[in-house]
């Protein structure tokens, strides 16, 4: 059986030379504990001490021009939403979509668990984006969730909240 006794901070010094800081005055650590963690940072100390220092001697300094690409600066400057009207073009991961029993369109990325829904909607839109809707194959697919018994402001531009189900999602109209 292992018994531990608790040290007042006074007598940190002889687990270490560096300097530690408590949570508090007159903390008290436990003997135990405060060994292996002193020895656990020591070796990681000295192992990201090594790394940096064969990183550093082991290239040259060499300088290189670099330059925007032209793909992106146009892809950046021509930049768009999601969610936008599919009159206008969708986003590379985006399709084109329309819900039965609702008029109107909009583009949408796919979503799932571990991919939620792009937050950057068009300018003026309030409706929050939401991994609510599924195809018919099980996809499932964002959508501008509003409430339908508002007004079509949270929408943006020529899109309006059209309820399904007590749910509304935002399309634009044609």
């Amino acid at each position: 059986e292992h018994t531990s006794r608790w040290v007042p901070l006074n007598e940190l010094a002889a687990y270490s030379s560096r300097p530690f800081l408590a949570p508090f005055p007159g903390a008290f650590f436990e003997e135990k504990s405060l060994s292996y963690r002193f020895t656990v940072m020591n070796k990681i100390s000295t192992i990201l001490l090594s790394l940096c220092v064969a990183l550093a001697f082991s290239h040259e300094l060499r300088f290189e021009t670099a330059r925007v690409d032209p793909a992106f600066l146009e892809a950046y400057v021509n930049a768009s939403t999601h969610y936008s009207d599919p009159k206008t073009g969708c986003e590379a991961d985006e399709i084109a979509i329309q819900i039965q029993g609702l008029t109107g369109d909009f583009c949408t990325p796919p979503c799932g668990l571990f991919k939620p829904c792009p937050k950057d909607v068009p300018s003026g839109v309030t409706a929050k984006p939401q991994c609510a809707l599924q195809s018919s194959t099980g996809g499932k697919y964002c959508a501008l969730i509003c409430s339908p018994s508002g007004d079509d402001t949270e929408c943006g531009t020529n899109a309006s909240c059209k309820g399904i189900s007590g749910v509304g999602v935002c399309t634009y109209d044609d």
